[in-house]
């Protein structure tokens, strides 16, 4: 995170180096008709005394995923061929196996087992207000780029009336803890950024739908609507999906979900100029709505 650290520093801010340490309970192996498989991904099986489901698949497709996770609590998924790499799947573990089992003498021996996950982030914070809006960057040569420039924006041209902004750095793998991460804020957040790195050119999406669930309600739309008609990008409301395991519990609006190849490349300057700015804009705008048609009714 030393780039991060020499960004905050240029800029003349105050940090703070953080982390949380994070006990899951990881569905590790099981035993199926006296074979032994390990789980493909990290979990954190959060299994009870109640029946536990289990599913298997020749080819586990993310129509097939987002059925599961959107019909039971936690479940057992197993499947021949997933064509995916380091991921969170939550409370639903996935186990390769070599061949389908005989359901008729299905019997699946679970071996659980407590691991700690450290997730470390950087966090900053501009601005002052009674509300807090959080910012979080996935740590990548371009983000940090647009970051530094949306900072100079804030720094120069003005904060959001009425927020802080708390700016969270952090790597792409911790992406799935934000939920943790913002419980043990002393603040909570009105609404917070996920800024990602898909960037592609002349729009801003906006992740609408992710995994079959909406994100954002009918405050954050309306909100979403007056910032649009003010911004210098178009927006794109995006339907997103994969085999991730992301916790919304608090309002988020996720920006330039990595659907696309385009992060893998350096952008131009003139590029991250215009990404920034559009971003900018987006805070300002999405943030007056709310100060002056949802907080100022009640102030």
């Amino acid at each position: 995170m030393q780039e991060v650290v020499q960004l905050l520093k240029k800029e003349g801010l105050e940090f703070k180096k953080d982390k949380i340490v994070l006990t899951l309970q990881k569905a590790h192996s099981i035993e199926l008709e006296g074979k032994k498989y390990k789980s493909l991904f990290l979990n954190d099986f959060k299994a009870d005394d109640e029946k536990i489901d289990i599913y298997f698949f020749e080819k586990l497709k993310i129509d097939d995923y987002i059925y599961i996770i959107n019909s039971t609590k936690n479940a057992l998924i197993l499947t021949k061929y997933i064509n995916q790499q380091n991921i969170f799947t939550g409370s639903y573990p996935i186990f390769r196996v070599k061949e389908k089992p005989v359901h008729k003498h299905l019997k699946v021996y679970l071996k659980e087992k407590k691991i700690k996950k450290r997730v470390k982030y950087i966090h900053t914070q501009i601005g002052y207000g009674a509300l807090y809006m959080y910012l979080f960057v996935i740590i990548n040569k371009n983000t940090l780029k647009v970051s530094e420039q949306i900072i100079k924006k804030l720094s120069t041209l003005g904060y959001p009336k009425g927020f802080r902004i708390k700016i969270f750095f952090i790597h792409e793998n911790d992406k799935y803890f934000l939920k943790d991460i913002i419980d043990l804020t002393h603040k909570k957040p009105v609404f917070s950024i996920l800024l990602d790195k898909g960037f592609i050119e002349n729009t801003l999406p906006i992740v609408y739908k992710y995994n079959a669930n909406i994100l954002l309600n009918k405050k954050m739309l309306q909100a979403t609507s007056f910032a649009s008609k003010r911004n210098i990008s178009s927006f794109s409301f995006e339907t997103f999906s994969n085999f991730d395991y992301l916790n919304f519990s608090y309002d988020t609006i996720w920006l330039y979900p990595k659907i696309h190849d385009f992060h893998l490349r350096l952008l131009p300057e003139k590029k991250i100029h215009n990404i920034a700015t559009s971003i900018y804009s987006f805070l300002k705008f999405f943030s007056k709505y709310l100060i002056k048609y949802d907080y100022g009714k009640h102030n």
